[in-house]
């Protein structure tokens, strides 16, 4: 009755959980702590700028605080698509070792069965 209601579990609702948590749960993990949504939105934002406007007032100052902004805005992106890469390719690797859990959680229950009647628990 015991190995009914277990492999009854293992076959309906634990598959749905290993889906919940193998995927989902750590694709949302990810996706939060590299902040992906925040760093797509200011992928251009200037990047810890200080000093802006604090150049004075004429054309030699509107020049050197565009270029001063461009720069910025250029290490901003950098910094950011870095994140956003770095970011990618662990929502990549959660997809591919979740897919590889969820593929093999249906054949541990075959394979525990299989190793006991093979003997192959047995110490060597």
């Amino acid at each position: 009755m015991i190995l009914k209601s277990c492999f009854t579990w293992w076959y309906s609702h634990g598959i749905r959980w290993m889906w919940q948590r193998a995927i989902a749960d750590r694709l949302l993990i990810c996706v939060e702590r590299f902040s992906l949504g925040s760093l797509f939105k200011t992928l251009f934002a200037p990047y810890k700028q200080t000093v802006a406007g604090k150049y004075g007032k004429g054309i030699g100052a509107f020049f050197w605080s565009a270029i001063d902004s461009m720069i910025s805005r250029f290490v901003g992106s950098t910094v950011r698509f870095t994140l956003i890469v770095a970011g990618g390719i662990n929502v990549l690797f959660v997809l591919v070792s979740g897919m590889v859990m969820v593929i093999i959680m249906p054949l541990v229950p075959i394979l525990v069965l299989v190793s006991i009647i093979s003997g192959w628990w047995l110490p060597a």
